[in-house]
């Protein structure tokens, strides 16, 4: 929700720039100027990427904007609930806890776990699972980079094209046409700046963001079931959690664990 006030608070700052200089909001509409950029980017990812791109797009765009961050404190208490059941009854006593979990990847570790997979394969068969993440989101990413990238082209053709207009109207001496021509010409260039700046870069960027978070989520958990595996006490597996975090938030994980 924070990720969508965010984009409301840069459009409402920019309608409000508009207002404060004096200028007329339906002066920023052109109907000519979204069919050029937003229908002209978008055709040009269906060339790229398909009618699929055209659905990431929109499923990728909303997850951006709408996605909730995991819960990571409650699966850490998990996890030490688990090497705590594990150090003292053994790792098949875990086997009763698998439907309890929630988190599809801690789900697949834990029953690697629980099966007695060599520490070494469980770790490589874990981290190709991340590889292969990282390698779908990026595709995914890839979508709104190209975007990004053909948003100001398009803004640019929007110029010309209403360049063009205006010249060919002045030897009419036809004001409204030349004013027309005008208009498409500059708010064309300010569309394909703000999908590319404000929509496209930022929905990468976030993703981005997202995709870090969760590989390195992914890997507190890798090598939280390779110490239960081990046999590792619950306050090392706690130690070494605790470590991947800055001294503020090590010491809310502690608070819950606690």
């Amino acid at each position: 929700m924070t990720n969508l006030l965010g984009f409301v608070a840069v459009v409402v700052i920019l309608v409000f720039g508009i207002i404060v200089a004096g200028g007329n909001l339906l002066a920023f509409f052109s109907l000519t100027s979204i069919l050029i950029v937003i229908g002209g980017s978008l055709a040009c990812s269906v060339i790229v990427y398909g009618l699929n791109g055209l659905r990431q797009i929109l499923s990728l765009g909303k997850l951006a904007f709408t996605k909730r961050k995991e819960d990571e404190l409650q699966v850490v208490s998990s996890l030490i609930d688990f090497a705590t059941k594990a150090r003292r009854d053994g790792v098949l006593s875990l086997d009763g806890a698998l439907e309890e979990v929630s988190n599809p990847f801690l789900k697949k570790g834990l029953q690697f776990v629980i099966d007695g997979l060599d520490g070494d394969l469980l770790k490589e068969i874990l981290i190709t699972n991340i590889n292969e993440m990282e390698e779908r989101h990026s595709y995914g990413r890839g979508i709104f980079r190209f975007l990004e990238a053909v948003s100001p082209a398009f803004g640019l053709m929007g110029t010309i094209i209403g360049l063009v207009l205006m010249f060919g109207s002045l030897a009419s001496a036809d004001v409204g046409l030349i004013a027309q021509g005008l208009a498409t010409a500059i708010i064309t260039t300010l569309y394909g700046s703000f999908l590319s700046n404000v929509v496209f870069n930022t929905i990468y960027r976030k993703l981005e963001t997202l995709t870090m978070e969760e590989t390195f989520f992914k890997k507190i958990i890798i090598e939280s079931l390779i110490s239960i595996q081990n046999g590792d006490s619950p306050r090392i597996i706690e130690e070494k959690i605790t470590a991947f975090y800055p001294k503020k938030q090590s010491k809310k994980i502690l608070d819950v664990i606690k």
